[in-house]
C-alpha cells in the first residue's frame, strides 16, 4: 500500500473471535468482527504500537536491565490507549491463506514485559468482514496466524493529535 507504514508484523495466536452486528442509531448495522489476538514476542516488534519511538522508549525503554532482566519487577500490565482506526489489516496463515481488511481498527493493546526483553502482547482487531471471511477467520481460532498492520501516513498524523 502506497504512502503507508508497517505498524505490526509478527506471529500472533487468534484467541478470541466476536461476531456481532453494529447499531446504527435505531436501526441494524452492518456485520462486525472482534478478534482478539496474542502474542509473546522481542519488546522491539511491538514499537510500531506506540505513536512514536519516544514514546516507546519512554514505556519500554527503562523496563529491562543490560543483561535483559526486568528493571523492575512490580510492572505488572501496560495499556495503549492509542487506537489505529482505517488500518489496513492482513491476517495470514504459513501456507498465505487468510483475509485481509483495508478499514480496520486495532486496539484494546495490551502490554506484559517479561524476562529478557520478552512482551506479551494482546490486541483487538475490529472490521466489517464478508460471509468467506467470517468463515476464514472462525478457521484460524486457536491457531497462529501472520498479522501484518499498515497505516496510511495521514491516519498517523490524525492519531498523533
Amino acid at each position: 500500500m502506497s504512502g503507508s507504514i508497517e505498524k505490526v508484523n509478527a506471529m500472533f495466536e487468534v484467541s478470541s473471535i466476536n461476531i456481532r452486528r453494529e447499531k446504527a442509531g435505531e436501526d441494524e448495522g452492518p456485520i462486525a468482527i472482534d478478534v482478539t489476538l496474542k502474542a509473546e514476542l522481542g519488546n522491539k516488534a511491538v514499537k510500531g504500537l506506540f505513536h512514536s519511538d519516544h514514546g516507546y522508549k519512554d514505556v519500554l525503554g527503562q523496563l529491562w536491565t543490560d543483561r535483559g532482566e526486568l528493571a523492575c519487577v512490580d510492572v505488572d500490565q501496560i495499556r495503549l490507549t492509542r487506537e489505529m482506526t482505517g488500518a489496513s489489516v492482513s491476517m495470514k496463515t504459513e501456507l498465505g491463506h487468510g483475509v485481509e481488511f483495508e478499514h480496520a481498527n486495532v486496539n484494546k493493546v495490551q502490554i506484559t514485559p517479561r524476562p529478557a526483553g520478552l512482551v506479551d502482547v494482546k490486541l483487538r482487531v475490529q472490521a466489517n468482514p464478508t460471509a468467506e471471511q467470517i468463515a476464514k477467520l472462525t478457521e484460524f481460532h486457536g491457531h497462529e496466524i501472520r498479522l501484518v498492520v499498515m497505516q496510511r501516513q495521514g491516519e498517523l498524523l490524525q492519531d498523533a493529535a
